[in-house]
């Protein structure tokens, strides 16, 4: 039986809210990472936080996990320790755990803190228009990742090519939230 099978079944055993794939608000809800693979035999998880600082992660927060599915698993945070390891509450052993692997971690955007005028959440700038310093366009941002070193933006071409661009500055030259509009200064070679 695959995995993402088997956690919905044991969603359903257990009596845990989904939402289905036809009525999950995408808007309402941030990923905040992913389940890597099961860790001990209690049904902990290893996972891989897009910002291992977020003050989302935390005993007794509820959170939501997205399978591959497209459905939505509501669940609530049990334990959390540092690697980061975590446990949801109703998965108890090993096999529970491995169902969620590939799972993404979510948390409804009403729950996540304000954030001071000078900061965004980076889920905001998805689709924004990716310029360079003179006003050309480079593209749209497609996503973020990181290569361990810093954060990386995915920005898609009008051609159509994906060009991976470090998230830090100087070739972050600002942001301008109401424009929906990131200006870069790429090194040459980039674009």
């Amino acid at each position: 039986m695959k995995p993402l099978v088997r956690a919905i079944d044991l969603a359903e055993q257990k009596g845990l809210s989904i939402i289905s794939r036809n009525d999950f608000p995408k808007d309402k809800w941030i990923p905040l990472g992913y389940v890597l693979s099961p860790h001990g035999l209690r049904g902990g998880v290893k996972a891989h936080l897009f910002n291992e600082d977020t003050n989302s992660i935390y005993v007794g927060a509820k959170l939501g996990l997205l399978l591959e599915s497209g459905q939505l698993i509501k669940v609530k945070l049990t334990g959390v320790t540092s690697g980061p390891r975590l446990v949801f509450a109703h998965f108890e052993n090993r096999d529970e755990a491995e169902s969620l692997k590939r799972a993404t971690i979510m948390v409804e955007r009403d729950k996540m803190s304000v954030l001071p005028k000078d900061e965004v959440y980076l889920v905001d700038l998805l689709g924004a228009q990716a310029v360079d310093i003179d006003g050309k366009i480079l593209g749209i941002v497609n996503g973020f990742t990181d290569n361990s070193a810093q954060p990386l933006v995915e920005i898609t071409t009008p051609a159509g090519e994906n060009v991976l661009l470090p998230f830090v500055s100087p070739i972050l030259h600002r942001i301008e939230e109401a424009e929906h509009k990131i200006i870069f200064d790429p090194p040459i070679g980039f674009f």
